[in-house]
């Protein structure tokens, strides 16, 4: 217990994370991502590559691209970049060799992101292959039109979790202060840290319409033409303020709206957040009676606001 000893006190524990667990865990991940690199993935690829007559072609295809994609993900995520994540802190700790080359904030955001992402088409592809397989002479079999609307509808929300990831991903405007916390210059000192804002709190990893995810939505629409009514409590940049649990602020979206365009295309449910209670607690460690704020803004709301737009919505024939 020496080198614990000697580590000075911080915060969340992070004097473990300093003394043990930042070490065994990257480690612990570059010795394990190499071996199924080299040796776990390839032996089943090897068995894969040779014909054979008891599995059919996609099936064979699928596997191939399945073992290839976690090649490709384990070699990123924990040799390339080899990430510790860094809570309750928003932020990711970066030390592998592509972090160490100085590459772009964005660029390794886009890496973290493809490489995840990247192992869901081949496993997709292959449940509706076995599905195919099973499913014979039966209205459930699946048509070539409606396999490729599958896959597009997948690709198009998997490239768009990239986008928005590198996007979104920015350093908090208070960066210079959270980098000074003694919890992150140390990691900072060590190797490269992505930061999204202080602890449980990313500044533009958000959603709501007057920050973040919310604002760049509404600012794509209405780049592309639509005629945009957004809400939430910062005034600066809104049209209608107000807290999106109130049945108040609910009607004077949809009014306002109808007023000022006459008719709801689109209605985007963004706002949702973990409230922490009285004593700074958040999730599970919030008693059951004290979630109530929780469920009003994530739950209640989306379902009073939805009920509220849905007779203009079928009007127009528009989408939630």
């Amino acid at each position: 217990m020496s080198r614990a000893s000697n580590s000075s006190l911080l915060r969340y524990g992070f004097e473990l994370d300093k003394s043990y667990f930042v070490d065994i865990g990257t480690n612990t991940e570059l010795v394990m991502s190499l071996l199924n690199v080299l040796i776990v993935h390839p032996i089943p690829l090897l068995i894969l590559f040779r014909k054979s007559r008891n599995m059919k072609m996609n099936i064979r295809r699928g596997y191939i691209a399945m073992h290839i994609s976690f090649m490709t993900y384990e070699l990123i995520f924990f040799f390339l970049v080899r990430i510790y994540a860094l809570m309750p802190w928003s932020g990711l700790y970066c030390e592998g060799p592509l972090c160490r080359l100085g590459l772009p904030r964005q660029v390794i955001l886009a890496l973290i992101s493809l490489s995840i992402v990247i192992l869901q088409p081949p496993f997709a592809f292959l449940i509706i292959q076995m599905h195919q397989l099973l499913i014979v002479d039966s209205p459930l079999k699946l048509s070539k039109r409606v396999q490729i609307g599958m896959a597009t509808v997948q690709l198009t929300i998997m490239t768009l979790n990239v986008v928005g990831f590198t996007v979104f991903g920015r350093e908090p405007d208070n960066a210079d202060s959270i980098l000074q916390e003694p919890e992150i210059a140390y990691y900072a000192s060590r190797g490269k840290v992505l930061l999204f804002g202080g602890p449980g709190d990313p500044q533009y990893l958000k959603k709501g319409s007057s920050a973040g995810i919310g604002r760049e939505t509404a600012r794509r629409f209405a780049e592309n033409g639509a005629k945009v009514t957004i809400t939430g409590r910062n005034v600066k940049a809104l049209q209608v303020v107000g807290d999106i649990r109130s049945k108040e602020t609910q009607e004077a979206i949809v009014n306002e709206t109808m007023k000022k365009f006459g008719k709801i295309d689109v209605l985007v449910n963004n706002a949702g957040a973990i409230i922490p209670n009285a004593e700074g607690k958040r999730g599970l460690d919030v008693p059951v009676e004290e979630l109530r704020a929780v469920m009003d803004l994530n739950l209640d709301s989306v379902v009073a606001i939805t009920q509220l737009a849905t007779p203009h919505l079928e009007k127009t024939k528009g989408a939630i």
